[in-house]
């Protein structure tokens, strides 16, 4: 869902959560949701018996050719025994106008480290001194970049990870093209995201329509604000 509500922010130049969108790109995710559906290794009627460790069990064993995962994946791929060069990433396309030019999405920016404000003033520091050790210390940033694979926020370019989706991500952010912005925090609950993946597999299933699901997107949108500004 991301997908579409980025190209609909950009067209109509939002920057800070709306109170209301309108569901421009619409069709063109239903059309890249219906293709999903049409070649799934899986029946859309046992959609909701399904998991994610499944999923990742079909592309390792080639049964998939494509799913849909981040740079986060790799650790389960190497563990089921895929290489390197037996992975990459491409963008997800949905028919808009000028995604020729369209890079990979850029993750789930509502991820974030907290420190717990109610800890002890010692806990508190600790906290903070451990995730400054994260990210300055050799040992810090080889556990993320290396042990993890995770996707490295250091500027220098000596820190290499051995994930290669992480270094083909790299190599998008360098490319000229237009990364998809993750706008998660821009939705107005995590209910609303609820909602719509519910409305989704009901489509999927057949005990919904697409216009439940549109309902879910663009009237929902206004319902979950509403509940989470209201005095």
């Amino acid at each position: 869902a991301n997908i579409p509500l980025s190209y609909e922010f950009k067209e109509d130049g939002v920057t800070t959560q709306p109170e209301t969108i309108k569901g421009t790109y619409l069709p063109n995710f239903k059309n890249i949701f219906d293709l999903y559906l049409k070649d799934s290794t899986t029946a859309p009627s046992q959609l909701s018996s399904k998991t994610g460790n499944d999923a990742n069990s079909e592309f390792a064993l080639g049964e998939a050719a494509f799913y849909q995962n981040g740079t986060w994946a790799w650790a389960d791929l190497q563990k089921a025994g895929m290489k390197p060069d037996q992975v990459g990433m491409l963008p997800i396309y949905i028919g808009a106008k000028g995604e020729e030019n369209q890079g990979l999405a850029t993750a789930s920016s509502e991820n974030c480290l907290c420190v717990n404000a109610k800890a002890s003033e010692a806990d508190q520091k600790a906290s903070k001194d451990f995730l400054n050790w994260v990210v300055t210390s050799d040992e810090g940033i080889k556990a993320l970049s290396e042990d993890m694979g995770f996707t490295t926020p250091f500027k220098t370019d000596k820190v290499k990870s051995d994930n290669p989706l992480v270094e083909e991500a790299v190599e998008d952010s360098k490319s000229g093209k237009q990364q998809v912005a993750g706008n998660f925090t821009m939705m107005p609950s995590e209910e609303w995201q609820n909602q719509l993946g519910q409305a989704m597999l009901a489509y999927a299933q057949g005990t919904g329509s697409w216009d439940d699901v549109r309902k879910a997107f663009v009237d929902n949108w206004k319902t979950e604000y509403d509940n989470a500004h209201a005095n």
